[in-house]
């Protein structure tokens, strides 16, 4: 069920998030998101700048992503309950400190399980009473 808001304001941010929904188009989108993403932090903090600006610089990436990723999972017939996977932030296990403010902890890499699903998975047919797998 998509919400009524996005109809409303934003017909054309729909279609353009669900044209990323086949696989293939999905796979160039969300490396070079991924990529912009890491570029974004790499630059601010190399440059001294502060952390505010790169989520301030990556947030509409971000969200970009998280969007199509939405409409991948959902044209694979996967519940989209993955992308809590890329919403929660862990900080436990293993961890890298740069010289300045940029921690990155192993379990971070959990936000690129809904995005390798995106890549490996293909058209899955739904359940007989039309929802989509939960896996």
């Amino acid at each position: 069920m998509e919400s009524e808001l996005l109809h409303s304001y934003a017909p054309g941010m729909r279609d353009f998030l669900k044209s990323y929904a086949r696989q293939r188009p999905y796979r160039l989108a969300s490396l070079t998101l991924v990529v912009l993403l890491g570029l974004d932090v790499a630059a601010v903090a190399s440059l001294g700048g502060p952390e505010w600006l790169a989520f301030l610089l990556g947030l509409p990436i971000y969200i970009v992503l998280v969007g199509i990723t939405y409409h991948r999972l959902r044209d694979a017939n996967l519940s989209a309950n993955w992308l809590v996977l890329m919403i929660i932030s862990p900080t436990f296990g293993p961890k890298w400190e740069s010289s300045g403010w940029l921690v990155l902890y192993a379990a971070n890499l959990l936000l690129l399980v809904p995005i390798a699903l995106g890549w490996l998975v293909g058209k899955m047919p739904a359940n007989s009473d039309g929802a989509p797998n939960v896996r």
